[in-house]
């Protein structure tokens, strides 16, 4: 694997080495190794790791020129280590391999020229490590190592010169167009997307796991004693334990169940109320009839009056008029004999009228709609004298007032 980072062959003298044009210096650079990053490059190094602890390692890539006794290094992309092994700084054969996968893929004509690494602590407490991870991974005394430093906020690019990695005073920063370095973070930026994901989703799970044997820690005694009992058998725990994800939307199904049967409440409330007001309608309606039949009866009681009134008006006896003449006396007495004998005609009538309708003495009536005991003693007797009795054979108050359906007898 060192073979592949680090050939033996040094650059060949070139001569004139063509530099950026638009540069900025970064420090004081008077060495003979002049050390070139492109800006997009250089932000991407500086960049923040999504937690404080983690590291962030990979490889630098670029070119080497030599030319009027300098070096030349050109740092023009980087390829960042994805799968890192436990938080850890290891360069192994997978890790190689997927590094040199990514620079098949996007930066197929470029070469390593060192490597990158950002820690949490400080970097002097580590030296030695990072000292042994360059030596054997990236061998050369052209190969730059870039270290930064997240506790004492310094970035800085190492050499390896006189047996230790030396920190060079300056270093430059040129612009340019970097395509490619753009199309590979985008790329991993999709990648750790999915990555950190599925991690959260992981490190939620396990979360959920906790509090749950949290909550069964904290359950009391009794309790877990009777549950032991009723589950003699073992369950595993992913049966027996529900996440919270699944207690809450128990606890919303529960909720929505509650809201309908507080809904269905209410509607029978509203029902019950509505089926009261149509019990107090139907009884003012049963009132208001019974207002209306007895002034009904009440305007056929003084019907009847007027009717008996008239009737008994028939009855009355002529005036006798005298007469000056010489049979006065002999006239006055024959029109009294005629009075009489007209006044016990009607009595014989009416007599044997009521005897006649008399057969149905004894007998009773139910009184139907609207009728009145004026319809009642017409419809039996034929007349409309026999109202009275029939109000006082059967108790009626003087106001004449029958329902319907009650029981009429016939006197």
């Amino acid at each position: 694997m060192i073979e592949m980072v680090y050939n033996g062959k040094e650059p060949v003298e070139q001569g004139e080495v063509k530099l950026p044009k638009n540069i900025r210096q970064i420090g004081n650079n008077d060495s003979n190794k002049k050390i070139y990053v492109e800006d997009y490059v250089l932000t991407q190094l500086k960049k923040k790791t999504q937690n404080e602890e983690d590291i962030r390692y990979g490889v630098l890539l670029g070119e080497v020129k030599k030319g009027r006794g300098n070096t030349y290094i050109f740092v023009k992309a980087m390829v960042e280590v994805l799968d890192i092994i436990e938080n850890s700084l290891i360069f192994n054969d997978d890790i190689w391999s997927g590094v040199y996968s990514n620079i098949k893929k996007y930066f197929d004509k470029m070469n390593i020229v060192g490597w990158f690494v950002s820690v949490p602590y400080r970097v002097t407490d580590d030296m030695n490590g990072i000292k042994k991870v360059h030596l054997d991974n990236f061998a050369g005394n052209d190969k730059v190592c870039f270290l930064s430093d997240r506790t004492e906020k310094e970035d800085n690019f190492f050499i390896y010169e006189q047996g230790s990695l030396e920190k060079q005073p300056g270093y430059y920063i040129y612009y340019e167009k970097n395509e490619k370095m753009k199309k590979y973070v985008k790329s991993i930026n999709n990648g750790k997307s999915s990555i950190d994901s599925a991690q959260q989703t992981k490190s939620e799970a396990k979360k959920e796991d906790r509090q749950i044997n949290n909550i069964k820690l904290n359950e009391p005694e009794n309790k877990r004693q009777s549950n032991q009992k009723r589950n003699k058998a073992p369950v595993p725990a992913i049966d027996s334990a529900k996440s919270f994800r699944d207690i809450a939307k128990e606890e919303r199904q529960d909720t929505v169940i509650r809201q309908g049967k507080m809904a269905y409440g209410v509607s029978g409330i509203l029902i019950i109320a509505l089926l009261l007001s149509t019990v107090v309608m139907l009884n003012n309606y049963g009132e208001l009839k019974n207002i209306k039949q007895t002034l009904s009866n009440f305007n056929m009681k003084q019907e009847a009056q007027a009717v008996n009134q008239i009737l008994n008006s028939e009855t009355t006896p002529e005036t006798t008029r005298k007469e000056k003449n010489d049979n006065g006396e002999s006239q006055v007495s024959e029109n009294k004999e005629t009075v009489i004998s007209e006044t016990k005609n009607d009595e014989k009538t009416d007599t044997t009228e009521t005897v006649v309708n008399s057969s149905y003495s004894g007998k009773s009536h139910v009184v139907k709609a609207g009728q009145t005991l004026y319809d009642i003693s017409m419809k039996y007797y034929g007349t409309s004298k026999m109202v009275d009795e029939i109000k006082e054979y059967n108790d009626i108050d003087d106001d004449y007032t029958i329902v319907e359906g009650q029981k009429i007898l016939l006197p």
